[in-house]
């Protein structure tokens, strides 16, 4: 006797076709969180780096807790807002040469060199208005512009409207985002990695079951 087709599963090819779905959306998801994730679990002491203009950033840096000083007044700024939060503003740090010891006049921003452009996002007070005096302290995550994650997603290209550079090179110092102000994070990151692993899981079991005759 010829062997029979196999009966149409369209019920089986959709069911298939959510799974992977999830899956995608979940490696995704967590992909996207996890240099988040990873910052939740700095320590409570910043790393000091002087002045951010001038430090020496490298790979040590990167999504580390740290504060410094930095020169805000009359830099290129870009304004925008996070879900559920007031306004924020990108500025670009004021940059010297380290060896420049001459005098400089109010407002004056002298190139240093060909160094990685570096910005400061910080909040904006409200009740202040116009009378807003951007910070001269900040603490907080700082992070290359490219990995900046979902939850600043699209601040990569505002970066490089100031600079064009910046999206490939530059870094950000996210004001104000202590490690401890992420843990919800951990937690969203370990959600999407479960989804991953149980839709990957569920796929591979579907392929491989057999078809009832």
């Amino acid at each position: 006797m010829p062997d029979q087709p196999r009966p149409r599963r369209p019920l089986r090819t959709v069911t298939l076709a959510a799974l992977v779905g999830v899956a995608a959306l979940s490696g995704a998801t967590a992909w996207g969180l996890h240099r988040e994730a990873r910052y939740a679990l700095e320590g409570e002491v910043p790393m000091e780096l002087g002045s951010l203009a001038t430090a020496e950033l490298d790979g040590r840096h990167e999504g580390r807790y740290v504060r410094a000083r930095v020169e805000l007044d009359g830099q290129p700024t870009y304004s925008f807002h996070r879900l559920g939060e007031g306004e924020r503003r990108l500025a670009r740090t004021a940059f010297a040469t380290p060896t420049d010891l001459a005098p400089r006049g109010a407002g004056e921003v002298r190139a240093w060199g060909n160094g990685p452009p570096r910005f400061v996002d910080h909040s904006v007070s409200a009740e202040l208005g116009a009378h807003f005096v951007p910070p001269r302290l900040v603490a907080g995550r700082l992070v290359r512009v490219e990995h900046l994650g979902l939850r600043h997603r699209g601040l990569a290209a505002a970066a490089a409207e100031v600079v064009p550079e910046a999206a490939a090179q530059g870094w950000v110092l996210v004001d104000g985002e202590h490690p401890r102000s992420l843990t919800w994070v951990t937690g969203a990151f370990g959600v999407a990695l479960a989804f991953l692993v149980w839709s990957v899981g569920s796929v591979a079991r579907l392929v491989r079951r057999e078809p009832a005759a």
